[in-house]
């Protein structure tokens, strides 16, 4: 059975008119169906004014996703129905979810120094953007030869609107002296004219075009396997902030500012590894407090 999706279209419409990015509206508009069409497969309303909170926790219990999935499509279904309603149904509904589990994948210095001995100029290049800068993949494939500027780089970075949220950012000079390496590294191939900075060679082998995100994330994966490292993209941007924040103690705040989150929460929670060193320093300082209370 196939719900009614005039209110969605609706809905995403007036998401496009607001700036948001159409791959952002496209995932609201699968997550919202998917909700949809269970509450049409029970019977249950699928529209906006008359979906109630019964109706979310029986979502709750049957959208056959992992948990996080789950959390996500009751989200998009909530902002949904604010918008025709200006009722949370979901957040009256209470749920009560399950501690996150969803692993993230942290390498150390050591991982790091293993994978760029191995690495080749193009991986290199993905090793400093993601490591010694934290870009994000996306970021790291759409920054064009205009966007640096001397010893500056403009990050084309998650946000509303066509170039999302823009920010500046001072690029360090290994990070310069790789960048002139790559450049030659390229250099024998013609630019196809597309103007970004990571390039691959395009299906005539004879011109370089855009590289393609995906390819990002598979040279790290496979890098990290040659170096016997459990690697992904994102591992480059928490090595990025677990080793500012522990190794130079940068405080939280300019963390959050250099990682451009919007929540220091976020900083936190999911980019800053436990240091298994300063966890071992904090046992030994207690017990010699203890001992020596002891002693007393």
């Amino acid at each position: 059975m196939t719900p009614d999706m005039t209110q969605v279209a609706r809905y995403c419409e007036e998401l496009t008119e607001c700036g948001r990015k159409p791959n952002t509206v496209q995932t609201y508009r699968n997550g919202i169906r998917r909700c949809l069409e269970y509450l049409e497969m029970d019977g249950r309303p699928t529209r906006a004014e008359d979906i109630e909170v019964a109706d979310v926790r029986y979502l709750y219990g049957v959208l056959p996703v992992k948990e996080e999935v789950k959390k996500t499509y009751l989200r998009y279904l909530a902002c949904f129905i604010i918008h025709y309603t200006g009722r949370d149904v979901v957040k009256q509904a209470k749920l009560l979810w399950n501690r996150e589990t969803r692993e993230r994948t942290f390498i150390s210095t050591e991982d790091y120094v293993a994978m760029w001995k191995i690495a080749n100029e193009f991986e290199r290049m993905i090793l400093v953007l993601g490591g010694l800068m934290g870009l994000r993949r996306e970021e790291m494939v759409n920054i064009r030869d205009e966007d640096l500027d001397m010893r500056s780089l403009r990050i084309h970075g998650k946000g509303h609107g066509a170039e999302g949220m823009i920010a500046v950012v001072e690029v360090p000079e290994l990070v310069m002296e790789q960048i002139a390496r790559y450049r030659i590294h390229k250099s024998p191939l013609p630019n196809k004219g597309d103007g970004y900075l990571l390039q691959t060679p395009g299906k005539d082998r004879r011109t370089l075009c855009k590289v393609h995100k995906s390819r990002v994330s598979d040279t790290v994966r496979l890098l990290g396997r040659r170096a016997g490292v459990k690697a992904t993209t994102h591992s480059l941007r928490r090595f990025y902030a677990s080793v500012l924040y522990h190794d130079l103690e940068v405080d939280l705040r300019t963390l959050q500012q250099m990682m451009r989150h919007a929540d220091v929460s976020t900083t936190l929670k999911c980019y800053v590894n436990a240091s298994q060193t300063k966890s071992h320093e904090a046992i030994e300082s207690l017990m010699d407090l203890i001992s020596k209370r002891i002693g007393e």
